[in-house]
């Protein structure tokens, strides 16, 4: 079953035309504005806007949206098959080996007795959930998670290493407490936000830990995102904290990285500044390892984001996003931070009315010419994750995350564990530096 849509009933303003009256198209705004005439430069960008008018449209047909507002409806996309459920969390912490076909639809269960109703976020073991953040509950039995950190993060900065700015203030006034689980009402830009989160279960607060904030596909939601993932078994087996947010509702493809809603980018990147600002100050958070991914729209997404706030990251996974550059989105600037980077497509086939395959290359290509560290991963599979078993590969999901753990902020410009010793054989055939 498809996940239900949040976010992304069609709202666009009619951008096919000027409206007759006299007004003209602000392209910084998304707005008719009254005054002026259409010179030139306008109607270009209006056709160029008229061309991603349709794209949008015929986005949302492709993937079984109602387009213009006409309601919202349970929907497929591919990323909801082959980026969720045992297929994408295989073997991630996961102890539920029986490969049972039950018809259990909570992707991140891990085949145990648990009640179904629990609330998101909780593991319905014993432990007492008004547990203030931090405080692992001696109650909890633990054995079997292993003592992390690993990787790069695990190692302490070289002497004169870069070192990535402090976290940034919370715009929101006092910051709630935030658990693992959903978090609802949390105040960002003047609204309220909510995103899914999960911590190590045996976290302790005199050790840092890795944080990876996450960018879902245009048919998910970030509870959902969070448990395909492995959920609390991924925390646990990487030692990290995972922070998913829902997106704002007011973006046709989630996130703002369309050149319709670029002008509101700042939506989401408060969200992420305030998300961090927040889960820094009750967690202790390595902040030499803090990373972004996306998948889809929130790939396309995570390529933006990373040029708006690549000074806080170590590192930045794209998964079938990338940066289109054939009708007008955003242009390219440099990052403050140089970041490793690991961009994964599925070839001249992952195209889903955009194509992600030039996409990516450009993005690639784009990373190469300012110095960052890039792995590409070209696998077959068109637009999804490919499948485990492609080629006799491992599933790419351990990939993703080994890749975080092994870069950390104070790498220098274009460096990487990996350069002289080859990528590590747990990569994929199709992965190359």
């Amino acid at each position: 079953m498809g996940a239900a849509v949040v976010g992304t009933a069609l709202h666009l303003p009619n951008t096919a035309h000027p409206p007759g009256d006299g007004t003209t198209f602000a392209p910084d705004s998304s707005h008719w504005e009254k005054g002026g005439t259409v010179d030139g430069s306008q109607r270009e960008e209006s056709v160029k806007l008229q061309t991603l008018r349709t794209f949008t449209v015929a986005a949302s047909l492709a993937l079984g949206l109602t387009p213009l507002g006409c309601g919202d409806e349970d929907m497929d996309d591919p990323f909801m098959e082959s980026f969720g459920g045992t297929e994408m969390g295989d073997g991630i912490g996961d102890d539920d080996d029986d490969g049972d076909d039950d018809d259990d639809e909570s992707d991140g269960d891990d085949g145990d007795d648990d009640d179904d109703d629990t609330p998101p976020g909780d593991d319905d073991d014993d432990d007492d959930d008004d547990m203030p953040p931090g405080d692992d509950d001696d109650d909890d039995d633990n054995s079997g998670i292993p003592d992390g950190p690993f990787g790069a993060c695990a190692e302490a900065p070289p002497p004169g290493a870069p070192t990535p700015p402090p976290p940034p203030s919370y715009s929101g006034g006092a910051c709630p407490v935030i658990e693992t689980g959903y978090i609802t009402g949390f105040q960002s830009g003047g609204g309220n936000r909510e995103f899914a989160f999960v911590a190590p279960s045996n976290y302790d607060p005199t050790k840092s830990y890795p944080l990876v904030v996450g960018w879902y596909h245009i048919s998910g939601e970030a509870q959902e995102f969070l448990e395909t993932l492995g959920g609390q078994a991924l925390a646990d087996e990487t030692q990290t904290i995972y922070a998913i947010p829902q997106g704002s509702g007011q973006f046709d493809f989630v996130w703002p990285s369309t050149p319709l809603d670029n002008g509101s980018a700042g939506v989401d990147l408060q969200m992420f500044d305030d998300m961090y600002a927040c889960i820094s100050e009750q967690y202790n958070i390595n902040q030499n390892c803090v990373g972004s991914a996306g998948v889809s729209a929130g790939g396309l997404w995570t390529s933006y984001f990373a040029q708006q706030r690549g000074q806080y990251l170590s590192s930045n996974v794209v998964i079938s996003g990338g940066h289109p550059n054939d009708i007008g989105w955003w242009g390219w600037s440099s990052s403050p931070h140089r970041f490793p980077s690991l961009v994964l497509w599925g070839g001249p086939t992952d195209e889903l009315v955009i194509n992600f395959h030039n996409a990516s290359l450009n993005l690639v290509s784009e990373y190469n010419g300012d110095n960052h560290f890039v792995v590409r991963c070209e696998h077959t599979g068109g637009h999804g994750l490919p499948p485990p078993e492609m080629n006799g590969d491992p599933p790419p999901v351990h990939v993703l995350f080994d890749f975080f753990l092994d870069h950390p902020y104070w790498l220098a410009d274009g460096d990487s564990p990996y350069v002289g010793a080859g990528l590590p054989a747990s990569f994929p055939s199709y992965c190359s530096m």
